[in-house]
């Protein structure tokens, strides 16, 4: 085994999806998504707009993460990698870009996310019962 081999597949494999990067597989919803959190930070506008953006984006984004959901039958839905590293860079740009904001927006965000999903998975065993 050569070991250069494995050093060039974990630099590339942790360069795919870091700042700056693109999601491959992503959703084009997701990606959009991602994409406006990070230029509504730099725009002029009221705070109450930019909470409101930040906070409707992010739920919007869970309901997008849901959809990519390829598997209810089981209690932790299955989706691709890419909705769950959309999902992770959404908090890194919340957490970071929004201070106190992003922190009560990704906690909203996080438990509206546990909630759609328990419920698809309810529905889904409702459904075949």
């Amino acid at each position: 085994m050569n070991t250069q081999n494995i050093k060039t597949a974990a630099s590339e494999s942790s360069e795919r999806w870091g700042e700056g990067q693109e999601i491959r597989g992503v959703s084009p919803a997701l990606a959009e998504r991602l994409k406006y959190l990070k230029i509504w930070r730099e725009e002029r506008m009221l705070a109450c707009e930019r909470e409101e953006l930040l906070f409707g984006t992010l739920i919007n984004m869970a309901d997008d993460v849901c959809r990519t959901v390829t598997n209810w039958s089981v209690p932790r839905p299955v989706m691709p990698l890419s909705s769950v590293q959309a999902w992770a860079e959404a908090r890194k740009i919340a957490l970071s870009l929004y201070g106190e904001l992003g922190q009560a927006a990704w906690s909203y965000a996080v438990d509206y996310l546990k909630t759609e999903l328990s419920a698809g998975y309810a529905m889904f065993k409702a459904d075949i019962a």
